[in-house]
């Protein structure tokens, strides 16, 4: 009987002591500080993840998220490409331009192919033809001004096309750091942490939406303007090449280095030229 209760005594102060050491468990502490973080946070937070390499990557990227898609003191974050730089209204300008052109060209080599026989008809031949050189000449001078148009309207428009790829990518980067996490805690099958993880994983699983949201609104502020990229493109037949850019992860995205060939703009005489 006394080796019964010796037993029983033992076996009690088994199940006693055994969550205390348990929760001495660094990975239990881990589990628990992430838990009410996200709960805390619940959109998502690095804290949240209870493995120490992937919450050190979640931080990385997360200072470049803030840094290429937040606005901070130390920089704007990404700019929108608004609809008054839709570069449409410059490529009715040039059309007008081509067309008065090309008019006058026309007009002046009907001109020139007359025969008149006496002097009044002569000279308002000759005035003819000075007025269509005056509208030839109108269009030259305007050449410059509409060039620097185009040049300007590219450069702006491409600046925010690499500003929304990079915010986009680190959005992405960071999002695959949580889905890592999330994966990571569902294959966990150690008793000590076991429900831990599994609560954990319904709160990472929280998070995904917000990520998708904002990935969402990136990709589509990035499309807007790549959209009236492209629109140049057709204005003005601009050549595409990749762009440097600085160290970073990025391996999806090619940014767009433009180069307009104003000789193609619509003003020139060579095959390339915008009809």
């Amino acid at each position: 009987m006394l080796s019964r209760c010796l037993g029983f005594a033992l076996l009690l102060s088994g199940a006693f002591t055994l969550p205390a050491i348990a929760q001495d468990d660094p990975r239990v502490k881990a589990f628990n500080d992430a838990i009410a973080a996200l709960k805390q946070n619940p959109k998502g937070t690095c804290q949240g993840i209870p493995y120490a390499d992937l919450r050190d990557e979640c931080e990385r990227k997360g200072n470049e998220v803030t840094k290429w898609c937040k606005s901070t003191p130390s920089s704007p974050g990404p700019r929108a490409c608004d609809p008054a730089m839709d570069p449409k209204a410059t490529q009715a300008r040039i059309e007008k331009l081509k067309t008065t052109r090309d008019e006058a060209r026309a007009a002046k080599a009907d001109l020139e192919r007359q025969r008149p026989t006496d002097d009044a008809a002569k000279r308002e031949v000759e005035n003819k033809i000075k007025e269509a050189d005056r509208k030839i000449e109108e269009v030259e001078r305007e050449r410059p001004t509409v060039e620097k148009e185009v040049e300007e309207a590219t450069k702006r428009i491409n600046d925010r096309v690499y500003e929304w790829t990079y915010c986009r990518d680190y959005r992405q980067n960071v999002e695959q750091v949580f889905d890592s996490a999330m994966r990571k805690a569902d294959g966990e099958t150690d008793a000590a942490i076991y429900q831990l993880a599994k609560e954990l994983v319904s709160l990472l699983g929280k998070t995904v939406p917000g990520h998708r949201e904002q990935i969402t609104g990136v990709s589509n502020a990035l499309q807007t303007c790549k959209d009236m990229l492209d629109d140049i493109g057709r204005l003005g037949r601009i050549s595409l090449a990749p762009a440097p850019r600085p160290n970073g992860p990025m391996t999806s995205s090619v940014l767009l280095a433009t180069t307009c060939r104003y000789s193609q703009l619509g003003f020139g005489e060579s095959e390339g030229s915008v009809d």
